[in-house]
C-alpha cells in the first residue's frame, strides 16, 4: 500500500520563477536518488500562481521519512525558507482497492 503526502505552499510572488526551477532539480533529484520515492509531481494553482502543491507517493512510511531526512530535502527547506509565505502538510494512505 503506498503512503501519499501532499505539501501545500504558497510563495512570495517574487519568487516563483526561482521555486519552479528549483523544485524542479528537487523532484528529479528524490526520483533518482531515493528508491522509495515513486512518484513526484509539482501542481500550480491555475488562480493563484503563488499557490502550489506537491504530489508524493512514496512505497512507506520509512520511505516518506527517509525522503525528509535527506541531506537534498534539507537543503531544498533551507533554500527556499525565505521564499515561503505558509505551507501545510498532509498525509494520505492509498484504499487497497482502488
Amino acid at each position: 500500500m503506498s503512503y501519499v503526502h501532499t505539501a501545500h505552499l504558497v510563495l512570495k510572488p517574487e519568487y516563483i520563477d526561482r521555486f519552479k526551477e528549483r523544485i524542479r532539480r528537487h523532484a528529479m533529484t528524490s526520483l533518482a536518488d531515493e528508491e522509495g520515492c515513486l512518484v513526484f509531481r509539482t501542481l500550480q494553482d491555475r488562480d493563484d500562481p503563488t499557490r502550489f502543491m506537491m504530489f508524493e507517493v512514496y512505497a512507506d512510511q520509512a520511505a516518506d521519512m527517509a525522503h525528509r531526512n535527506s541531506p537534498h530535502f534539507k537543503e531544498l527547506r533551507a533554500e527556499i525558507d525565505d521564499w515561503v509565505v505558509s505551507r501545510e502538510w498532509w498525509f494520505w494512505e492509498e484504499f487497497p482497492e482502488s
